[in-house]
């Protein structure tokens, strides 16, 4: 009985530190959190591959590195369907001061149509228990990502 315990606390630990990662962290806060969410919103369409849709070369960078960043991008970008929210805009994530709770004023996404996603190419498995889980939240862009993060 006594050696079940010490998995049961790891196990007990492990739940804890991920209810904490799924309320804790801002939605959309990781780097491409929003081109999975879209690929996951794809999934849920039915629309697994999408269709190949161009990168615009990066502004900053010299011209042979932009067109052969941009080269390496649109190996997995596509276009892609989706019905359900979109995530608001990144109000938050390029300025350092700014709080997250901007993400309650800013108006919501289209709710159906084709966007492009970075992350299209990417196996469809991990995605099915997101794609299941988001249309709970409704029309809430936050509400479908903490599902999604439950889901993975």
């Amino acid at each position: 009985m006594s050696g079940r315990r010490p998995l049961a606390a790891l196990a007990a630990g492990w739940a804890l530190l991920l209810a904490a990662w799924i309320v804790g962290n801002p939605p959309f806060a990781a780097p491409d959190e929003a081109s999975h969410h879209v690929r996951a919103l794809a999934i849920a369409e039915g629309d697994w591959t999408g269709t190949p849709a161009s990168v615009p070369t990066a502004s900053g960078l010299a011209p042979d590195v932009a067109a052969r960043q941009a080269a390496w991008v649109s190996q997995s970008t596509r276009s892609v369907a989706f019905s359900g929210p979109l995530p608001p805009a990144d109000c938050y994530l390029r300025d350092p001061r700014a709080s997250a709770a901007c993400l309650d004023r800013a108006p919501p996404g289209p709710r159906a149509g084709r966007t492009v996603t970075t992350v299209a190419t990417y196996q469809p498995l991990p995605y099915l228990l997101p794609a299941a889980l988001m249309p709970a939240a409704g029309a809430s862009a936050g509400g479908a990502d903490r599902l999604a993060r439950l889901g993975t």
